[in-house]
């Protein structure tokens, strides 16, 4: 090997990080990294960029809870003191386009460490789960619906039956009266 090329680990190396790049820029979901003590966005995936609106380029260095105006199942302390604690936290947040629109997103994030345990980066992996939603509320008041019809149609056989058992009631009485 001449001086100034490549190293054949290196090439293949460069190759492999390029080819990682691409599939994370591939991937359908919003892939964010941010700094783990400012949340300013250091990477922002293909998939955020259609998720939110905003392109890498104008999210760089952006607080993600400030640009999404997150809003917390709790609050941004709780989430934050369980992602340093455990290295991962997951839930439900709702995040805002740029548009305005709000979505909700299922949301994975996770911490590297290096060597000595110091936070490095987060890893935030999130999902639009308006669909989901969307279906499970559809699916609620479908079984609301039912429970009502079913209600209504018990309700009903009892006055079917209360109905039917009346003009009995006034026989026997009749057959009482006129037996005495």
């Amino acid at each position: 090997m001449q001086s100034g090329d490549p190293d054949p680990d290196e090439a293949d190396l460069r190759a492999q990080i390029a080819q990682t790049d691409e599939l994370i820029q591939l991937a359908p979901a919003a892939i964010v990294v941010r700094d783990p003590v400012t949340s300013a966005v250091r990477f922002w995936n293909h998939g955020a960029e259609e998720l939110y609106g905003w392109s890498p380029e104008e999210a760089l260095g952006k607080v993600t809870h400030d640009l999404l105006r997150t809003v917390f199942p709790v609050s941004l302390q709780a989430t934050n003191a369980v992602l340093e604690s455990f290295g991962h936290w997951e839930g439900d947040l709702i995040h805002t386009r740029r548009d305005g629109t709000t979505i909700p997103v299922a949301s994975r994030q996770v911490l590297q460490r290096d060597a000595s345990g110091s936070p490095l980066a987060t890893l935030e992996i999130n999902i639009d789960i308006t669909e989901r939603r969307n279906a499970q509320r559809e699916r609620e008041e479908r079984i609301r619906q039912q429970a009502a019809r079913e209600e209504l149609e018990r309700g009903s056989g009892r006055f079917t039956r209360e109905r039917a058992a009346l003009p009995t009631a006034r026989r026997d009485r009749q057959r009482r009266h006129l037996a005495h």
